[in-house]
Formats: C-alpha cells, sequence, structure tokens
C-alpha cells in the first residue's frame, strides 16, 4: 500500500505504510490504554533493537501521554483494531540527538512494524470506573475545545439495547446537557471533545441508569408540568438577559411542550397555566425579535392574542416586528391599539409618530413617481401630429362652430 504522511505539519517525519487493515471505524484517542506488538529496527542497516513478539508479551501504554516516542503517540492513534502497519520516524519524533544509548544512536532514523490489538477506550468517569468512556469515530479541530462556560451545538443518539431512544440537534451550556435531555456522562464527555469531532460514547451502571429513569412529559402531574415549566422560565431569562438567545428559546419552548395541550377545568390551575403559557409566547417573540427573525416574532405574538386579547407587549413587539418590514399602515394600527389599552404609552406614540412619518414619504414619493410617469407620457406626442401643417390649424379654427352661449366681440 501506498505510504502517506501523518505528521500534523506534513513534514515527512513519520512515513506510514499499512501492511494490513484494521476492522471498525474507530480508533484509539488520547487517553486511551492500547496494547500492541512491535519490532523496531534502525533504518541505517536494518539492525533490530527491541521486539515485542520476541519477549512474547504485549506493550501497553497510554496514548497521548508522552509516555513512548512522539512518532508512537501520533502514528497508533491513525490505526483500527487489527491494522498491522510500518512506522518510518525521523529522528525529531523519535530520540533525537541524544538517542538511545546503546543500541539507538544519535539522530537516527527507525523503522516500527506495529500492530494495535486492543485498546481500552479513554475513561472519563471522575472515578475511572469505566463508566464514563469514549471513542472518536472522525477528528475534529486540534485544540478546538469547549471551555466550561461554552454553548455548543450537536447531534446526539441514544442507543439502548439496539434500540435509539434520542435523536435530537440541540444547544446547550456545557454543564446543563440534562436539561436538553442528555446524561451527565455524555455532558463530561463533550467537555474533551472538539470541533467537528464525531465519537462514541460509552455510558454505564448507575449514571445510565439514572438517566433513563427521568420522567417523560406525559408522566408529570400537572402540579409537577407547572413546577418544571417555572423553572423553565427562569432559566429561559437567565439565559436571555446573557444573550444566549438559543438556549433561551429551548427553555420557554419547552413550557409550551409541558403545557400547551394541558388542559383543567380547575380555575386555579388555568390561571397559572395561561399565564406560564402567556410569559413564555412574549419571550419567545422577545427573542425572535433580537436574533431578527421578526416572522417568528410575530407568530408568536399571535400566540400570545389568542389567550390574551388586546395584551399591550404582544401588540407593541407584534407593531414592531411589522414595522421592520416596512409594513407601516398595519404598524400604525396596532400601535394605536395599545394606545387605546394604554393612552399614555410613550413608546407606542413615539411608534405612532415613526409610522406616520413612513407613510408620508411613501406617499410623497408615490407622488413624484406618478408626476414622472404622467410628465413621460405627456411628451410621448406621435410623430405625425407634432409635424401638422399650420395652414391646417388656421383653416381649422376659422372654420370652427362658435360654442354655445359664446358672444360675439
Amino acid at each position: 500500500m501506498a505510504t502517506i504522511d501523518i505528521t500534523p505539519n506534513q513534514d515527512g517525519g513519520i512515513q506510514k505504510k499499512v501492511v494490513r487493515e484494521g476492522t471498525g471505524t474507530t480508533s484509539p484517542v488520547p487517553g486511551s490504554t492500547v496494547f500492541v506488538h512491535y519490532v523496531g529496527t534502525l533504518a541505517d542497516g536494518g539492525e533490530k533493537f527491541d521486539s515485542s513478539r520476541d519477549r512474547g508479551d504485549e506493550f501497553k501504554f497510554t496514548l497521548g501521554r508522552e509516555q513512548v516516542i512522539k512518532g508512537w503517540d501520533l502514528g497508533v492513534a491513525t490505526m483500527k483494531k487489527g491494522e498491522l502497519a510500518e512506522f518510518r520516524i525521523a529522528p525529531e519524533y523519535a530520540y533525537g540527538a541524544s538517542g538511545s544509548p546503546p543500541k539507538i544512536p544519535a539522530n537516527a532514523t527507525l523503522i516500527f512494524e506495529v500492530e494495535l490489538i486492543r485498546w481500552e477506550s479513554e475513561d472519563l468517569s471522575p472515578d475511572r470506573d469505566g463508566t464514563i468512556s469514549r471513542d472518536v469515530i472522525v477528528k475534529g479541530e486540534e485544540l478546538a475545545h469547549p471551555n466550561d462556560t461554552s454553548d455548543v451545538e450537536v447531534h446526539a443518539v441514544g442507543s439502548f439495547e439496539g434500540r435509539v431512544f434520542y435523536d435530537k440537534d440541540i444547544t446547550f451550556s456545557l454543564g446543563e446537557g440534562s436539561e436538553a435531555g442528555l446524561p451527565e456522562g455524555v455532558d463530561r464527555a463533550i467537555r474533551r471533545m472538539t470541533r467537528g469531532e464525531k465519537s462514541i460514547i460509552h455510558i454505564k451502571g448507575t449514571r445510565f441508569y439514572s438517566f433513563v429513569k427521568v420522567p417523560a412529559t406525559w408522566e408529570l402531574t400537572v402540579e409537577q408540568k407547572l413546577e418544571t415549566a417555572q423553572e423553565a422560565k427562569e432559566r429561559g431569562t437567565h439565559f436571555l438577559k446573557e444573550g444566549k438567545f438559543k438556549l433561551a428559546l429551548n427553555k420557554y419552548k419547552r413550557i409550551e411542550d409541558l403545557l400547551e395541550y394541558e388542559r383543567t377545568a380547575d380555575p386555579s390551575v388555568k390561571e397559572k397555566r395561561d399565564a406560564l403559557m402567556v410569559a413564555a409566547y412574549l419571550n419567545i417573540a422577545l427573542t425572535h425579535s433580537k436574533m431578527n427573525e421578526e416572522l417568528e416574532c410575530i407568530k408568536a405574538c399571535d400566540k400570545v392574542l389568542e389567550l390574551s386579547p388586546g395584551n399591550v407587549k404582544a401588540l407593541y413587539r407584534k407593531g414592531m416586528a411589522k414595522l421592520s418590514f416596512s409594513d407601516f399602515d398595519e404598524a400604525l394600527t396596532i400601535f394605536e391599539k395599545v394606545m387605546a389599552s394604554e393612552p399614555g404609552n410613550k413608546a407606542a406614540e413615539q411608534q405612532i409618530l415613526i409610522c406616520k412619518q413612513k407613510i408620508k414619504e411613501f406617499e410623497q414619493r408615490e407622488k413624484r413617481r406618478f408626476k414622472g410617469l404622467f410628465a413621460k407620457l405627456g411628451n410621448d406626442v406621435p410623430e405625425e401630429q407634432e409635424q401638422k401643417n399650420p395652414s391646417e390649424e388656421k383653416v381649422g379654427e376659422e372654420n370652427a362652430e362658435p360654442m354655445e352661449g359664446a358672444s360675439s366681440a
């Protein structure tokens, strides 16, 4: 097979040739414990200086922890299970100018035949008990790790005993994955990932079972739904104030998911439910407005007005959205409704003045446009009329009959 350069800078320092293909789609990652067989020889002369096969023992090390030469850390990370590969490693990725006496001289280029027997997934669990681990399928951008306060966007697919129970695109703040329906272990694993990376996260033991026992919305009582919705409202407001609009939307839409189809004959419960729904839709409208998604803002305002006709905040936000679309007439009508409900509303009063000014400017532009159009039409006189014989005009005037009621000189 072809020889490829696997160095990050493509400087030729590590040349890899696959002797036998491995199996599967995953490779070990930094932190994985790998088990290999190897034979090491000098490129100059071919003298063998070390071999695990001769000893009859597998060699194990933790990848990416500088327990071996740099060429191994980089090379083994490219391998699949069962793969046999040959690596030609330059001195700067091996033992450098010092060598490793007495068998490896200074500035020696080395040849290693390496077989990746197996590896244990990188253990991410806080107690190093194997309850959270990962295998990388597609590597991401080097060094592009999220920090503890990052907002992340991920596509997550969860399966248990071959059954997919979770498949979503989600956005959340690290540390709050559980609010998006993710187990704590996945949240922890994402902290170690890089942008663009695709990995399999293994969750087992109590960390998984405690997650799957979280009740679904339909399992909650009315009181639990109201309590959960109130918590979502508070979290959404927190995110909104921090400018984390997508996260805020997730929280407000959680309220909609919880209460949209909740029907009750209890007046006090209905009042709480409607108040939370109105607050959710108002904040959804505000958030969409801040994201310049005015059409979605209008939709949310309309939902508020279905629950609370004449709601001043909904009317005002809808009016502002209409204004952004240059729909001045409708915006004016909406702001006038606000003034009818709140005669002292200075903000609406100001928007009414703006709408009237915009309408006036529009009418003036249209007037000038049509005036110019008619002037152009007036200049389009037929050529034969312009070249009419002056004598014909005079004859016509002399032969004209006097108008009825006209007096002569």
